[in-house]
């Protein structure tokens, strides 16, 4: 920011890029067994999503989150060249762009399926995707009944490679874990499904920060933690189940 910019404004927050690497290089080490990516949509909640994004890869986060395709572009154009999951379908515009710089897509609608393989194809180019399961956040994602169809799908099309398959703990904060408990039965079924199908993606992934600290979901043999809000902090009482 200018120094002009600066003289009108009269409050900011300075930004302890090392308590981020801190805070990183902790979340790695408490999920050993899978890989911690760093959660930076928003501007990274706020803290600068370039910043905070080196100072995350640096302290030993394998990729990098958000939330839009224009997040990851510019992730992109600032050099950064980790792999970066766009945890939303975006629109068809932007599919190009997204396959020309590498950027992994999550899809759950078949529509979108067709169109990604076909801008994938046009690119020459084989795409890397997640399938997004909604097992009770009731927000993004393709139902539980309609999962195994919409990986079919995307295993069937040339130019695509399912990479993932993903939920998100609506209630992993709550201490009780009676609503992520019901989630994770649900994604359980989900990926044996798949599995009985011969549909075997890389990455099997759940944890949000609470369930990362958590340790929510280890049992489903995760390989990735998603990490967003605890890169910058948590309640003293967050680990703690009383």
């Amino acid at each position: 920011m200018s120094n002009s910019s600066f003289a009108s404004r009269w409050a900011w927050a300075d930004i302890d890029l090392g308590a981020v690497r801190n805070n990183v290089t902790a979340l790695v080490a408490a999920n050993s067994s899978q890989q911690l990516w760093a959660v930076v949509k928003a501007n990274a909640y706020g803290h600068g999503a370039v910043e905070v994004a080196n100072a995350a890869l640096q302290a030993g986060a394998s990729g990098l989150c958000v939330a839009l395709a224009d997040e990851a572009l510019a992730l992109r154009a600032a050099g950064i060249t980790a792999p970066v999951l766009v945890m939303s379908e975006q629109p068809a515009s932007q599919y190009t762009a997204m396959i020309e710089h590498d950027v992994i897509a999550t899809l759950y609608n078949e529509t979108s399926i067709k169109q990604y393989s076909k801008a994938a194809n046009d690119a020459k180019h084989k795409a890397l995707v997640h399938l997004k399961i909604d097992t009770g956040m009731h927000r993004v994602g393709v139902g539980v009944d309609g999962a195994l169809t919409a990986a079919t799908m995307i295993t069937s099309q040339p130019s695509l490679q399912l990479d993932g398959v993903y939920t998100h703990l609506a209630t992993a904060d709550d201490a009780a874990h009676l609503g992520a408990a019901l989630q994770l039965r649900r994604f359980a079924e989900v990926v044996e499904q798949l599995r009985e199908a011969g549909i075997a993606p890389r990455h099997i992934h759940v944890a949000n920060s609470a369930a990362a600290v958590r340790r929510l979901g280890s049992e489903l043999h995760t390989t990735m933690v998603r990490a967003g809000i605890a890169l910058y902090g948590i309640a003293s009482d967050a680990s703690s189940d009383s």
